[in-house]
């Protein structure tokens, strides 16, 4: 693909890593990514999966294969398998290097993806969520725009979206849970217990919740001041909780405020292999617990 060695004007090429998950092998890392040429139309977004090798004291990466489409999420059901969803309603089985494409005819994006197996999920979109057989949408949940969804037992889960809408499924539907304090878009959630959850989104919306009814605010500090910056993502690490800020960096909760731990572009994390992996921008960030390594990956 051209997009990869054109020199003929000094466009700049915008690159993002999103969700990071397990290889097919031990140290190793799929991180899908996004990108295009600064101000070009967000149609013309391609996308790929890099494979990370990160052993014996470095990181290595290279990239697998392209296409493209606006890839916005990833899931791995088994190590031979994953699926990728699309800003245009699709969803791409990979197994190996076959690739199978699957038109939902949902229009909007697949935002998020959960389930068993390729034929047996979930995935969320502007109008809901809707559960996908491996050849149609069999059932749906509609409501508003659906950002995330995590398993928090291996049949229920917790779902995220606009206007602070906080979903549960119990093993059979979908319900939304009340009372939750704030109207603003939900992006990301973690689940340490059933009594400790956490939500994050927009304007600095970060909430611990037991669960059931009660929410309690924890404030963003950076040099001094509340931030009111979307907040990405949430995680639980070795005991302690941290929060993604993109540019501002990753954060530590610690009581009723989180501050600042490390200054890594950061809007996506996952646990891996006993390992924290931030990604954000074109860097991803491996953490041990003790040490940090970080790589950029670039495409020229």
């Amino acid at each position: 693909m051209a997009i990869f060695n054109d020199t003929h004007d000094n466009r700049k090429i915008e690159m993002d890593l999103f969700k990071v998950i397990p290889g097919e092998k031990a140290n190793e890392y799929l991180v899908h990514a996004c990108w295009n040429y600064e101000g070009d139309d967000p149609e013309e977004i391609v996308s790929g999966v890099f494979a990370v090798y990160a052993a014996a004291g470095k990181i290595e990466w290279k990239l697998l294969f392209s296409i493209d489409t606006w890839v916005t999420s990833i899931y791995r059901f088994t190590p031979s398998c994953y699926i990728l969803g699309t800003a245009s309603g699709e969803l791409i089985d990979v197994k190996n290097s076959k690739r199978v494409v699957h038109k939902t005819g949902q229009f909007g994006g697949v935002m998020s993806i959960w389930g068993v197996d390729e034929k047996n999920c979930w995935f969320a979109h502007s109008k809901g969520l809707s559960h996908w057989d491996g050849a149609t949408i069999s059932r749906n949940f509609p409501t508003q725009w659906i950002n995330l969804i995590q398993p928090v037992h291996p049949n229920t889960a917790i779902a995220v979206g606009a206007k602070g809408i906080v979903l549960r499924f119990d093993g059979s539907d979908w319900h939304q849970v009340d009372s939750v304090p704030t109207n603003k878009q939900l992006i990301g959630l973690h689940w340490v217990s059933d009594k400790e959850i956490y939500v994050c989104g927009w304007d600095g919306v970060l909430y611990r919740w037991n669960g059931q009814d009660y929410w309690e605010k924890i404030d963003v500090i950076h040099n001094g001041e509340n931030v009111k910056h979307v907040i990405y993502c949430v995680i639980e690490y070795l005991g302690a909780i941290y929060v993604g800020l993109g540019r501002f960096g990753l954060f530590k909760v610690e009581g009723k405020k989180a501050t600042q731990t490390k200054h890594f572009f950061c809007s996506r994390m996952a646990v891996i292999e006993g390992k924290l992996i931030l990604t954000g921008s074109n860097s991803l960030v491996e953490f041990d617990g003790t040490n940090w390594r970080n790589v950029t990956i670039t495409l020229v």
